[in-house]
């Protein structure tokens, strides 16, 4: 599986799943943009990718604000030519039992994980209809289909990421757009382990179905696998929920 002389655009490239799919799609030799709003971690995933002789870039780019989003965009076709994937791997989630959201958290997470998605995804399909097609990778989450506990605002918004990436694949199909959804559970990344101690983590690895969390680089094997020409339009639309993520009796 190669991706030689593909360009991608990877928000979210500075941590976590976000960093192992653009340092994966380096590696299989795309042309890697990393959209992020953390700069030094950001410029460290560039220079990780240079040393192994990819080519990167980083933008510091905030996905709530279109043009930041327009910026990375037009950055990437300036420098590479155009988009051929996209892998949409930013978000952010913030725990807080339903009773307790007020408008302020609510506003933020929806902008962050929903609007975020959609300039993106705008953005680059604009470009990658003008180049006859490309591929679109949207990260969800498994809570968008359980609604899991505290998480109110994130279950929504991650919802919300499936069913405009539907909307998205029905209309752009036509110009051999394809648009997938990854939608991870429990992964070992900065996020999951945010607030949490090594009791807490172990405890929930327990109750998962495989007895671990999900690795951000088995994760990013699928990014890789979807980004590439040889996987075919009929898995175009679909989730894809990633193996072990589930808690048991779910």
């Amino acid at each position: 599986m190669s991706l030689k002389g593909k360009s991608a655009i990877v928000t979210g490239g500075a941590s976590g799943m976000g960093r192992a799919s653009a340092v994966l799609l380096a590696s299989r030799g795309a042309k890697v943009a990393i959209a992020d709003i953390q700069a030094d971690k950001g410029e460290e995933v560039v220079q990780e990718i240079k040393a192994r002789g990819g080519t990167a870039f980083f933008q510091r780019t905030d996905l709530t604000v279109r043009k930041d989003v327009k910026a990375v965009v037009d950055e990437t076709v300036k420098r590479f030519g155009g988009i051929d994937v996209l892998a949409n791997v930013a978000g952010n989630a913030f725990h807080k039992p339903f009773l307790e959201v007020d408008d302020e958290l609510w506003d933020r997470t929806i902008k962050i994980n929903l609007y975020g998605t959609f300039y993106v995804n705008q953005e680059t399909a604009k470009v990658m209809v003008t180049q006859g097609g490309g591929r679109i990778i949207n990260f969800a989450s498994t809570v968008a289909a359980t609604g899991g506990a505290d998480l109110p605002a994130y279950a929504a918004a991650k919802a919300g990421v499936v069913t405009l990436s539907k909307g998205i694949q029905n209309e752009l199909a036509k110009h051999n757009i394809m648009v997938f959804v990854v939608a991870p559970g429990a992964t070992d990344t900065p996020l999951w382990r945010r607030g949490r101690t090594e009791e807490d983590l172990a405890r929930m690895q327990r109750r998962l179905k495989f007895g671990r969390a999900v690795k951000a680089e088995e994760t990013a094997e699928l990014v890789a696998f979807l980004a590439d020409d040889t996987t075919g339009h009929m898995l175009a639309g679909q989730t894809f929920h990633t193996c072990g993520a589930s808690f048991m009796g779910f």
